[in-house]
Parts: C-alpha cells; sequence; structure tokens
C-alpha cells in the first residue's frame, strides 16, 4: 500500500532533520575548537616548561643589568631563528646547568634568548 506523506508532514520531516543537521554540526564545530584550544594551551605551556628562567642578577652591578636593558635581553626570543644557542657570543651551558653565559651579556643567559646583539654563529 502507498502511504502519501503531506506536504505538511513533508514540512516537519525537513525541519527535524535540518535542525538536527544544523545542531549537531554546531556541537561537533565547538568541540574541534575546544581540543584547538586546549593543544594551543598545552603547546604554551611546554614552551614555558622548556625554557630556563635565567634571571638570577644578583650578582650584576646596575650597569650590567642596565645593559641587559639596553640590549633587550629576554629569555624568549621573539625570533624563532635567532636564538642564544645558535649566537656566535653564547658559551652554553656547563655541569648540567640549564643557563649558559655570554661574551657581551653578564648574568645567565638561556638557550631559547635572545638580545639585540645576536650574531649568527658561523
Amino acid at each position: 500500500m502507498d502511504k502519501k506523506i503531506t506536504r505538511k508532514e513533508f514540512l516537519v520531516t525537513a525541519g527535524v532533520v535540518g535542525s538536527t543537521f544544523i545542531f549537531g554540526s554546531s556541537i561537533i564545530t565547538s568541540c574541534k575548537k575546544k581540543e584547538e584550544t586546549q593543544e594551543v594551551q598545552e603547546t604554551k605551556e611546554q614552551a614555558q616548561t622548556e625554557t630556563p628562567k635565567c634571571d638570577d642578577l644578583s650578582g650584576l652591578t646596575p650597569e650590567d643589568i642596565n645593559q641587559r636593558k639596553q640590549l633587550q635581553y629576554t629569555d624568549n626570543s621573539p625570533k624563532p631563528d635567532q636564538t642564544c644557542s645558535n649566537c656566535a657570543l653564547f658559551v652554553p651551558p656547563e655541569n648540567n646547568t640549564p643557563c649558559g653565559k655570554c661574551n657581551l651579556v653578564k648574568g645567565p643567559i638561556s638557550p631559547n634568548g635572545w638580545c639585540t646583539s645576536w650574531v649568527q654563529k658561523g
């Protein structure tokens, strides 16, 4: 027996199916954004834990500290291809310490750091 669908039944069914599709896709999209946000946060946290804090300036003179500021030294390089570890002036860490030294900037220096006097290692 052939059952005919009325226009009203068709429109109601189409509305339910369409609403389900829109609602379902919005849930999937929001879940994906949440996953991406978590991945970005985890990447930031990982980068922060991998970068040693080389901010113990207790043995430096005010002039040494001022020079660090003038050269804009930072523990995290704003230029991914320019870090202290690939700078000609960098002296790598010794004895399992996280911070190295610099032939120009006094005090502890992070291998991931940077300053305006960065010079490509030759």
